[in-house]
């Protein structure tokens, strides 16, 4: 059964004071909240490319999961709603993989 994800706004903006709560992410100074990346390399298990490792200092500053009027981005929306529909797996194309 489908669905509008605009349907779930309530469901991300819960996940996202979690990570608020437990100092996964942050407001900045512009009123965003943006997840931290961790410490350390991040390893992308890819079934055709294998392990792909990415120092997170090159990945670029830490991303936006609510915008500064309080609604969700797509990345977050996207992400909690994979996780709580068991989604594990997706196609995309080698250039969303930055080497």
């Amino acid at each position: 059964e489908g669905y509008y994800q605009s349907e779930r706004i309530g469901r991300h903006l819960e996940v996202a004071e979690q990570l608020l709560a437990s100092a996964k992410a942050y407001k900045d100074h512009e009123g965003v909240v943006r997840i931290k990346y961790p410490k350390g390399p991040i390893v992308v298990r890819d079934l055709i490319l294998g392990d792909c490792s990415f120092e997170t200092e090159v990945l670029g500053p830490d991303p936006v999961i609510l915008r500064s009027d309080g609604t969700p981005t797509y990345h977050l929306a996207s992400c909690v709603d994979d996780i709580d529909f068991n989604f594990s797996g997706w196609l995309s194309c080698a250039d969303s993989i930055r080497f």
